[in-house]
């Protein structure tokens, strides 16, 4: 429940800070990304920091690095002067150490993204992800393993420097509680 809270908490902030952005003047096309439109594919690369329930039992510095793949579906996805939507692929890898235990967590899914402000510099957006996870608990006595469905939900934004070049945050819950990487979009 607490992390549901946070979750809505992150994407009122998100919501908040992109009325801010929509409200300040049209910028010129010099400052403007060609990258979030309608057939255009992003590849993120990602390291985090976390991941689900692992914190909260004490796992020492739970890295995760991530690839996400996105492709622009729909400009003006609710009407005329609305963000842009799209969908792609999420994986990710997990190593943690609890208690002299070793985890390791491996996640592949598709998510869906909303851009709001999709042809600024600064990009930011909210998204949904059903995936698969699988984890594996390993010690002296053994290893024991897990695997299911999940979803996660997450905020990030982008921020375009040019050529298909940007930087890349994100917070959410499941696959990284906050990673940050590059975006390059094609």
């Amino acid at each position: 429940m607490k992390k549901l809270i946070l979750l809505l908490v992150v994407l009122a902030l998100v919501v908040g800070a992109t009325q801010t952005v929509l409200a300040q003047p049209e910028q010129t096309t010099q400052t403007q990304s060609a990258y979030i439109k309608a057939g255009k594919l992003l590849v993120q690369g990602n390291v985090g920091y976390g991941g689900g329930a692992f914190i909260a039992f004490g796992a020492s510095f739970p890295i995760v690095p991530q690839v996400n793949v996105e492709y622009i579906l729909a400009d003006n996805a609710f009407g005329e002067g609305t963000g842009s939507f799209g969908i792609g692929g999420v994986g990710a890898l997990g190593l943690y150490s609890i208690a002299g235990s070793n985890v390791t967590s491996i996640v592949a899914g598709v998510q869906g993204n909303y851009h709001f402000v999709p042809k600024a510099k600064f990009d930011p957006y909210i998204g949904l992800m059903l995936g698969f996870y699988t984890y594996t608990l390993s010690d002296r006595f053994g290893s024991i393993s897990y695997s299911g469905l999940g979803w996660s939900g997450h905020a990030g934004a982008n921020y375009w420097f040019g050529n298909g070049f940007g930087l890349h945050g994100r917070i959410g819950y499941g696959v990284a509680i906050i990673s940050l990487g590059v975006t390059i979009g094609f």
